[in-house]
C-alpha cells in the first residue's frame, strides 16, 4: 500500500510541475482619456424682431413679446389694456446652438440665463428678457426640453425669451413711446453633464 501511495504522490507532483511549466505572465498597461469639454457654438443670435413699443413710466403695467424657442410658434404679444403696448411688425427668430464632441446618446445640462437687459436709443427707457426656453433639435426630431446628443455625440437647439416693455425712466405716465432704435444686450448660454 505504500508503494501505491508513494507512486499516486509522484503522480500528482509531476503532473502540478507540468502545469506550471505552461503558464505564462503578460503585463500591460491601463489608461483612460478624459474630454470634459464639450464644443458649443452660436449659430444665429437671438432676433426678437422689429416693434413699436410704448412704455408704462409710472407704474408696473408692462406689455410683452413672447418668442418662443420653437421656430415653428408664430410670436405672441401681451398687451396691457391701457398703459402699455408692443406692436409686431415683423417677427423674429430664436438664438441657435450646436454642440458637438459630447457623450453619444446623454442628455446635457443647458443653462440659461434669468433676465437680461436690453439698452439703446438715447433715454433711459429699456426693456426686459426673461423667461429663457431651449428647444432642442436631434436629427430633425423636436424635443421641447430634452437635450439628449445623438450617437454622434451632437445636439442642436434654439433659445427664446419674452421681452418686457419698461416701467421706469420714461417722461410720460402711460403710453411713453420708445425711441427709434435697435435695443441690444448679451446673455450667456452654458451646456454640461
Amino acid at each position: 500500500m505504500n508503494t501505491k501511495m508513494k507512486l499516486l504522490a509522484g503522480i500528482i507532483a509531476g503532473s502540478a510541475l507540468f502545469s506550471t511549466a505552461h503558464a505564462a505572465t503578460v503585463n500591460t498597461n491601463a489608461s483612460v482619456t478624459v474630454q470634459n469639454t464639450i464644443n458649443l457654438s452660436k449659430v444665429t443670435d437671438l432676433d426678437l424682431g422689429t416693434i413699436a413699443a410704448f412704455a408704462d413710466t409710472a407704474g408696473n403695467n408692462q406689455s410683452s413679446l413672447v418668442l418662443s424657442a420653437d421656430p415653428a410658434v408664430t410670436p405672441a404679444v401681451n398687451n396691457h389694456a391701457t398703459d402699455s403696448k408692443i406692436v409686431l411688425i415683423a417677427p423674429g427668430t430664436p438664438a441657435e446652438f450646436s454642440v458637438t464632441s459630447a457623450a453619444p446618446n446623454h442628455a446635457l445640462n443647458i443653462t440659461l440665463p434669468t433676465s437680461v437687459t436690453l439698452t439703446g436709443g438715447l433715454g433711459a427707457m429699456t426693456f426686459e428678457l426673461t423667461d429663457f426656453v431651449h428647444h432642442a433639435h436631434v436629427e430633425g426630431n423636436s424635443q421641447t426640453t430634452g437635450s439628449t446628443t445623438t450617437a454622434a455625440g451632437e445636439l442642436g437647439f434654439y433659445v427664446g425669451a419674452t421681452l418686457s416693455t419698461s416701467n421706469a425712466g420714461g417722461t410720460t405716465a402711460t403710453n411713453d413711446p420708445y425711441e427709434n432704435a435697435t435695443y441690444t444686450g448679451t446673455f450667456d448660454v452654458a451646456v454640461n453633464y
